[in-house]
């Protein structure tokens, strides 16, 4: 993901959001963005509560397993909720969906 980001022209760094370390070693407060695929509800938050400790005041994007987590997550500073979830399933649909569609169609 980060090559990936960096190909794209946009800076990234990886790293272990639960390590104290981590999150007080670079210059925080003037990342444009953090994003984070923490797994648990709990791990997030004390990322988001590192952070502002650390002067970080900008948007946050996180992973949410469901909607459920995904509502607690949804707070001022976090604008992205993602679901990998649910985004690969709806995409394994369309594939699918396309596939189906295309056999059907007479040569």
């Amino acid at each position: 993901m980060i090559l990936d980001l960096r190909q794209q022209g946009l800076p990234g760094s990886f790293g272990d959001g639960m390590e104290a370390e981590f999150v007080a070693s670079p210059p925080i407060a003037g990342v444009p963005w953090v994003v984070t695929t923490l797994p648990d509800l709990e791990s997030i938050r004390g990322l988001m509560h590192a952070l502002r400790e650390h002067g970080y005041g900008g948007p946050l994007s996180v992973v949410a397993r469901d909607d459920l987590a995904g509502l607690a997550l949804e707070t001022p500073g976090v604008p992205a909720v993602l679901y990998p979830v649910n985004n690969a399933a709806d995409y394994a649909l369309r594939m699918l969906a396309d596939l189906i569609h295309s056999s059907e169609e007479p040569p």
